[in-house]
């Protein structure tokens, strides 16, 4: 076990236990996601310190004592968000199902729970836990504007409810322990917040398989596994602080001593004690709720689990729970209607009929007349009635209710009823001293109805709020002389408040919370918060105190303090226009720095962004509002012209249908649009069937545009602004129709606005649209009221003032600086940027890039002095062009650049008299040309030269072919080193002056192109090479051969194939391993299919040899082992040989023995019988192994090893004949042979014997010889 009773382990939230299982828990990563947002995270860390505290003072394990007391009472809602409402009967009996499971589950009432005792011999002082506490759906005082199919007395259970609008909290719903049934994602079975919060209306999700147990309802149907509504357990046991009893290793646990530390989750079901735990001789806890184990094998919490749950539950969330919501678990008393003062604060109240059932039908009687009256139980309470049943005959049974303890007084008369006209909610006031409630109920003699049935509970009396008056009492940093205070975006602001109560201790318990003007709050009296966008923001302080006897969160400051606090805005950083930008690369320019405060302007109205429907209605109106409420209480609007316009975004598909309107605050309106000008024109671009939409049930959004209204009419109305449009879609396509429509755009409106003024300027301002004929509908999609600004509260908006200004850091290409005036020198090309910072009245920094563009650099190579042949006769004429291409050749943007060339340096810095014939220029020896190399039209640009130059030409020296061998592939090709003939084609000439290039063709040597790049490959053979030789630089001045200078050949190789070795037996008969080798039998194999009549193959004694030809062997030849080197040689291509090698090998025989004669008997007389060869094998072999054994009856056949006899063999010759062993190697089929002699010995012939004869001693016939 582990030592410590219990310890609260705050867990790193990281998914460690997403093992390979179908379905699991995702509460890992759920809490993962939850601790992100710090608000969460605080809560968490407060409520975890203050379990912790509780588990200090509490009697863990004290069981008995827990149990004696009333158990807790756990109010709950379950949600189906996407069942159906026609299924609810089913969905409430599956939600109950599931409170029943919960409750056997956490009370150890569960009906498998008789699986515990015989599991619990393999975990010794472990103890199937109880848990104090109830788990009931709540039946009264549902949360308003959640499900409009709840009522009163039935259970809290959504169906088709939009739960926290899909998120896993509702604030609608805290107090209730929340079970939210929707799918939980991929392979999640459920998920929880470990250590829930019910104040912040979290749930607990489930997904729609793992939900209760038996056959289900539609769409919520059990799965195999997960149908015993144990998923739910599981994740509860997560809401109420219990962690999973695996980590994912032994170092860590669930922080509870009696559940075994394990390190897996257990899946399926495994026998109890059949898992081994983290510590020898304990076992997992298998069957614990908190393991992963199918529902039927789940069935026990240990006592350390429970005592967990009982501590959180009492010490964190039952002060969380929803007053009143009457739990239908917990017992009720029915009052039915008599004449009778009764004493209660909780039951259900019938007419005289009672509870309906199969034999009643639960109806009250005719000429009744009953007075009824109901009282708190304690002094300082009201009774109070929800009526959630009520049906009497109308105006004739009459039920009256009064605010007193008797029906004496009819003043005390709170309302009479009748028909379906239900009381509703009724209770007594403050002026009722007794709190009490009298019902006084008549009907005649002529029928009846169903009755009445209401919810009985007791209330605290409303009181007075007292007067609460919120104040600040200072702020960091503290406002100006006009009360403003002024801060950046991103600084901290310190507020501090108060309050000023009218009763004495009314503060005690009260709670402060700031708005602080961005649709944000904070609690506490001081809080410190920034913001981080620009503009004004108002801060007030509310407060509550603890009086919620007229509001629940208690009486609440009517004032307000209206801090005003302005955030800086970014000032617009621009330059002189003086300042160089761009600038050429390499040179210098000024920056001088221009900062401009930008003007923070409050429009005051926030547009309406919430969309509003207009379905198809006839005289039907729709309205949306705004709320400004920026100006001072008594303002109100002097001129139209102070609106500046009235902007909607909107669609609807018939024009004419609409009346638009603008009303004011002060009720005063004004027609935008009136009905019926416009006829069937859209605004915007519904979703319609038609001109008139056919179809107008379908509520799918269109497009909407912006109509613009203004004080102006010199504009279009709507009406006057229709054109021709379309075709439009029609529904959903594909189809289309034809329609006029209202383009987007400014228009004046069908009334002026002159109505309006005298109106207040605070106060809701409404759009407001009829629908006047039936068909077609639309969508506000948003809307703006915008006043003119000069109305505008002045502390609504406000510009900075730019109080002092510097350059910003040690840039090294600043050279000098002169006030705000830098000048700069960049040092490369593209953006060159240089901060400057200035501060503004706020205190506020701001800094910003003034940035340069600096050219790019003019990347050029220098141009080639031109050169060309004399041509002697005649002008000399140059192509000048080719030095564009030479100049802009590294360039890697050349197309931003301009190359021009002129005769002057002066022409060229002016860019005029550019030289226009470049490809024919008639030039002159030693003359310089001067290029101009610019970017663009930019004026950045360098200035080049090159020389003309008029040469000698060249000559050609003839060469001899170059001849190569081929490879082993014999395809006549080779690769080819041309720069060997360069010498040689130059003969006299110098090297460095001409340039000598390889062509296939004469034209291409002409042209000087395809020039052959060395080493070369040929692709003919033999292949013509053509020469160029050029003067260096002067490609107008070459000579190129008309007729091949040289050739290229590749001449044959020899091709030289491996032969198998040769081998041969030992001819000696010392053993001394010699034979002859015929080394010409090798030669066809070697050659291949080479001709022997052009190919030779000489044979050698050492690859040396082979190679140089030299020593070749006469065949055949006789010796020992060796290798033999092979050489093969083309009839007239010495140079071209191939060489390869074979082994001869010389085996060694078999060992041979003089053998002993073969003896047999004679089996008669005549020298002939059967002898057993084989007898001798072992005798023949003496030992040697790999040899076989054969007989044969010559020297010759044991010699070819041919026609062999035996194993049985029958002599030919009388007494004595000789045959032959032969002895062969099985590996190298070398042998030997041996004489074997047979011999037939005769048969031993019998002498005759002669006994003498004895005479009888006792005449029995009988002696001894």
């Amino acid at each position: 076990m582990k030592k410590n009773f219990f310890v609260l382990l705050i867990i790193l939230f990281s998914a460690h236990g997403l093992w390979a299982q179908e379905h699991e828990c995702g509460m890992e990563a759920h809490m993962a996601e939850l601790m992100k947002d710090p608000e969460f995270a605080l809560q968490w860390e407060l409520n975890q310190k203050k379990f912790k505290d509780a588990v200090k003072k509490s009697s863990f394990g004290n069981s008995s004592r827990r149990n004696s007391m009333d158990p807790i009472v756990i109010p709950v809602a379950v949600h189906f968000p996407d069942g159906d409402e026609a299924d609810r009967a089913c969905l409430e009996a599956l939600a109950q199902n599931q409170i029943d499971i919960l409750n056997g589950d956490f009370t150890a009432t569960n009906p498998d729970s008789n699986l515990w005792p015989p599991a619990s011999g393999f975990y010794p002082g472990v103890i199937h836990g109880a848990a104090n506490i109830q788990f009931c759906i709540a039946t009264s005082l549902h949360p308003e504007d959640t499900d409009d199919d709840l009522i009163e007395g039935g259970p809290a259970v959504t169906i088709d409810y939009n739960f926290g609008d899909g998120n896993d909290s509702d604030p609608k719903w805290a107090g209730y322990m929340n079970f939210l049934v929707k799918p939980a994602g991929s392979g999640i079975l459920g998920y929880s917040p470990l250590g829930g919060n019910m104040n912040a209306g979290q749930s607990v999700v489930i997904a729609p398989f793992a939900f209760g147990s038996g056959s289900g309802c539609p769409g919520f149907v059990p799965g195999s596994g997960s149908d015993g509504g144990r998923t739910t357990t599981h994740e509860l046991g997560h809401f109420y602080n219990l962690q999973h009893p695996f980590s994912g290793s032994c170092a860590s646990d669930d922080g509870i001593a009696d559940t075994p530390n394990i390190i897996d989750p257990n899946y399926g079901c495994p026998a109890p004690g059949s898992v081994p735990g983290c510590e020898p001789g304990e076992f997992a806890l298998t069957m614990s709720y908190m393991d992963y184990g199918t529902d039927d094998c789940l069935y026990m919490f240990s006592q350390g689990q429970t005592d967990v749950v009982d501590t959180y539950v009492s010490s964190i969330l039952q002060s969380q729970f929803k007053p009143g919501t009457i739990p239908v678990c917990v017992e009720v008393p029915e009052y039915i209607i008599t004449n009778d003062t009764v004493t209660t604060c909780n039951g259900l109240f019938y007419d005289s009929g009672g509870p309906v059932d199969a034999e009643n039908p639960g109806q009250y009687s005719n000429n009744e007349n009953f007075t009824y009256t109901i009282c708190p139980e304690n002094a300082g309470q009201s009774t109070q009635l929800v009526f959630t049943e009520f049906a009497t005959q109308n105006f004739a049974d009459i039920m009256s209710i009064y605010n007193a303890s008797d029906a004496s007084d009819p003043t005390t008369l709170i309302g009479e009823y009748s028909g379906n006209n239900s009381p509703e909610t009724v209770a007594a006031t403050l002026t009722n001293t007794s709190g009490c409630l009298t019902i006084v109920f008549e009907s005649d003699g002529f029928n009846t109805n169903s009755g009445w049935l209401a919810f009985i509970s007791c209330i605290n009396p409303p009181a007075e709020c007292q007067t609460i008056t919120s104040q600040l009492d200072s702020a960091s940093p503290a406002p100006n002389s006009e009360g403003i205070i002024l801060v950046c975006p991103g600084d901290q602001i310190t507020l501090n408040g108060s309050g000023q109560f009218s009763e004495p201790g009314g503060g005690t318990g009260a709670a402060y919370q700031w708005d602080i003007g961005d649709g944000s709050t904070i609690s506490g009296q001081s809080v410190t918060f920034s913001f981080d966008e620009p503009g004004v923001y108002i801060a007030n302080l509310n407060i509550w105190d603890t009086n919620t006897s007229v509001f629940p969160e208690g009486c609440k400051s009517t004032n307000e303090i209206d801090q005003i606090i302005w955030v800086s805005t970014t000032p617009e950083f621009t330059a002189t226009e003086d300042t160089l930008d761009p600038v050429c690369f390499g040179s210098t320019s000024t920056i001088t720095p221009i900062v401009t405060p930008v003007q923070y302007i409050n429009e005051c109205t926030p547009p309406e962004s919430d969309v509003t429907f207009l379905p198809d209605g006839s005289g039907v109106s729709y309205e949306t509002s705004i709320v400004v409420d920026c100006f001072d209480t008594d303002l109100t609007l002097t001129s139209v012209n102070e609106i500046s316009s009235v902007c909607l975004v909107l669609e609807h598909s018939y024009l004419g249908d609409l009346d638009i309107e603008l009303i004011s605050p002060s009720g005063q309106s004004i027609f935008l649009h009136a009905y019926s000008s416009g006829g069937s024109a859209n605004l915007g671009e519904p979703w319609a069937t038609g001109q008139v939409d056919g179809n107008s049930a379908n509520s799918t959004p269109g497009l909407g545009y912006e109509y613009c209204f203004v004080p102006d009419d010199t504009f279009p109305t709507l009406a006057e602004g229709i054109q021709d449009g379309g075709p439009w879609i029609s529904g959903d396509g594909p189809g289309t129709y034809n329609d006029s429509y209202v383009p987007a755009g400014t228009y004046s409106p069908v009334q002026p606005m002159g109505p309006l003024v005298g109106s207040s300027l605070n106060g809701n301002w409404t759009v407001r649209i009829t629908d006047n004929i039936g068909a077609d509908n639309g969508y506000i999609f948003a809307w703006t009221l915008n006043f003119d600004s000069s109305i505008l509260p002045s502390s609504l908006s406000f510009t900075p003032e730019i109080v002092s200004g510097a350059w910003e850091g040690d840039e090294p290409t600043i050279i000098e600086i002169d006030g705000d005036v830098i000048t700069i020198a960049p040092n490369g090309e593209g953006q060159f940027c240089y901060t400057y910072t200035v501060e503004d009245n706020f205190g506020c920094q701001y800094s910003d890039e003034i940035c340069i563009d600096v050219l790019p650099e003019l990347v050029r190579n220098t141009p080639d002095d031109l050169f060309i042949c004399d041509p002697v006769t005649s002008a000399s004429i140059f192509n000048l062009s080719q030095n564009e291409a030479v100049v802009l050749a590294p360039n890697p943007n050349p197309e931003n650049f301009v190359v021009t060339f002129h005769n002057t340096e002066l022409d060229a810095e002016n860019d005029s008299n550019n030289i226009a014939n470049l490809t024919t220029y008639e030039g002159f020896d030693d003359e310089v040309i001067y290029i101009r190399f610019e970017y663009l039209d930019s004026d950045c640009f360098e200035i080049e030269t090159f020389q003309l130059n008029v040469l000698d030409a060249p000559d050609i020296f003839p060469v001899s072919d170059i001849v190569l061998c081929d490879d082993v592939s014999n395809d006549g090709v080779e690769v080819f080193d041309l720069e060997l003939q360069t010498t040689d084609i130059l003969g006299i000439q110098l090297p460095s002056d001409y340039i000598v290039t390889f062509h296939l063709n004469d034209d291409d040597a002409d042209l000087g192109v395809n020039n052959l790049v060395s080493p070369y490959t040929n692709i003919s053979n033999p292949q013509d090479i053509y020469v160029r030789v050029e003067s260096v630089g002067g490609a107008g001045c070459y000579i190129a051969s008309k007729d091949p200078v040289f050739n290229l050949i590749v001449s044959n190789q020899a091709e030289a194939n491996t032969p198998t070795d040769l081998v041969l037996c030992d001819e000696t008969s010392t053993g001394s391993l010699e034979a002859t080798f015929d080394l010409e039998t090798q030669t066809s194999t070697i050659l291949g299919t080479q001709d022997p009549l052009t190919f030779t193959v000489t044979y050698h004694v050492s690859q040396m040899d082979a190679d140089s030809g030299n020593s070749p062997l006469i065949s055949p030849i006789t010796g020992s082992s060796q290798t033999i080197y092979v050489r093969v040689e083309e009839a007239g291509v010495p140079a071209c040989y191939a060489t390869t090698e074979f082994d001869l090998i010389v085996e060694g025989l078999p060992n041979t023995t003089t053998m002993t004669p073969l003896e047999v008997c004679d089996d008669d007389t005549d020298g002939i019988t059967s002898f057993t060869l084989t007898d001798k094998d072992a005798e023949a072999l003496n030992g040697q192994t790999g040899l076989s054994v054969s007989y044969h009856a010559t020297e010759s056949d044991a010699d070819a090893g041919s026609l062999s006899i035996g194993p049985a063999y029958t002599n030919l010759l009388p007494n004595t004949e000789q045959v032959w062993i032969r002895l062969t190697d099985t590996i190298t089929d070398c042998h030997n042979i041996m004489p074997l002699d047979l011999l037939v010995n005769p048969l031993p012939v019998p002498e005759s014997a002669t006994i003498a004869p004895l005479c009888d001693d006792d005449t029995d016939g009988l002696q001894t010889f």
